[in-house]
């Protein structure tokens, strides 16, 4: 088969440059230690350890108890991350800005050049949305404090905080991989898009493992924040729990989309390690996320039987923010370089081509 310009194009690392690349995926990393120290926060009841915001006991410096040096360290992070938003949010915007007409440049470098300013601009739409967000968390997080950590100030902290996560990896993926027009899709092959039925850059499956994965956070941080994580000792199922009926409900609950959640999973990351060979890292990344999910199973049913110890708790929170991270990453990849409708047109292409074998 004939390599295409669409092959091509899939190679194309650090549209952006290098730099920028590394900046997002810092970003991301501390954002996903974050939610993972914020975790930490909770099970060790230090969320009211700075009664005071955004300062700690109006100090900005060292405190001298456990409690309020975790949510002083929380407080810090975050400032990291904001300013590192902000600031990959205007280096993006002043990429995409840049002018090249009155700069004497070759023709290759000026087509580079307007190639990284293009690329830079569809980057810049979602740090746009992950500078909207962390401007939300931001106050979410002193709405937090002033309710005195009331359950739904806590949830709704923690999901929006798996959310900026998201926007996060999608910014880290449009600065690692090059964005493929769909004008591109079909380029160097013997047929045209238009004679093909319609392709989506990115397939049913990846939408509804995105979407299945999510709902699952919400309904592990409803568990979490109900107080239903120990409310069924036994596992898979629930015998002879002393808990109300309500909280046994919402295990189970749990419980079943966890089952509907890991056959959706598991279909997607068939679907990418089949079809998406051309993809730069995404079959390393389906194995990994494939991998922690089982790990995740594992950890559900140690956090049930041993009746959700602090730690087990927290690491089964940062495992499930790296299957998030996962799922996004491929979703963002597939979308960004629309390997489902690139493998759509390869495979129709190669029913056009003729059998050499046979000649």
């Amino acid at each position: 088969m004939k390599t295409t310009k669409a092959d091509q194009q899939h190679s194309q690392l650090f549209p952006t440059g290098k730099w920028l690349a590394w900046f997002a995926i810092i970003n991301m990393l501390i954002t996903w230690a974050l939610i993972v120290l914020g975790s930490t926060v909770r099970v060790t009841n230090s969320g009211m350890g700075c009664p005071s915001w955004p300062l700690c006991y109006g100090q900005v410096g060292y405190v001298d108890h456990f409690h309020a040096i975790l949510e002083q360290s929380h407080r810090y992070l975050a400032s990291i991350i904001t300013i590192l938003t902000f600031l990959i949010t205007f280096l993006l915007w002043r990429m995409s800005s840049t002018r090249t007409d009155h700069v004497n440049h070759t023709d290759h470098d000026r087509t580079t050049i307007l190639s990284q300013r293009q690329q830079a601009a569809i980057a810049l739409k979602p740090a746009v949305v992950a500078s909207a967000l962390i401007i939300l968390q931001v106050i979410l997080g002193a709405v937090t404090v002033f309710t005195h950590n009331a359950p739904w100030t806590v949830a709704l902290h923690m999901l929006t905080a798996m959310l900026f996560l998201a926007v996060m990896v999608v910014l880290a993926v449009a600065t690692v991989v090059s964005y493929l027009p769909p004008t591109s899709l079909a380029a160097g092959s013997t047929i045209t898009v238009l004679n093909q039925p319609r392709v989506k850059r990115l397939g049913i499956s990846g939408w509804v493992a995105l979407s299945c994965t999510y709902v699952l956070l919400i309904s592990g941080s409803l568990v979490v924040n109900g107080g239903a994580e120990s409310s069924c000792p036994s596992w898979p199922l629930c015998f002879s729990s002393p808990a109300p009926s309500g909280l046994i409900t919402l295990q189970l609950l749990h419980r079943s989309i966890v089952v509907l959640t890991t056959l959706v999973i598991g279909l997607f990351l068939v679907h990418v390690w089949r079809h998406w060979r051309t993809t730069p890292g995404s079959r390393p990344i389906a194995a990994l996320t494939g991998l922690f999910f089982l790990i995740q199973i594992a950890l559900g049913a140690l956090v049930a039987l041993y009746k959700a110890p602090e730690g087990l708790a927290d690491v089964h929170l940062a495992v499930a923010g790296v299957i998030w991270v996962g799922i996004v990453a491929l979703a963002s990849l597939g979308w960004w370089t629309a390997s489902d409708a690139h493998s759509s047109i390869q495979d129709t292409v190669s029913q056009y081509e003729p059998d050499n074998s046979l000649i």
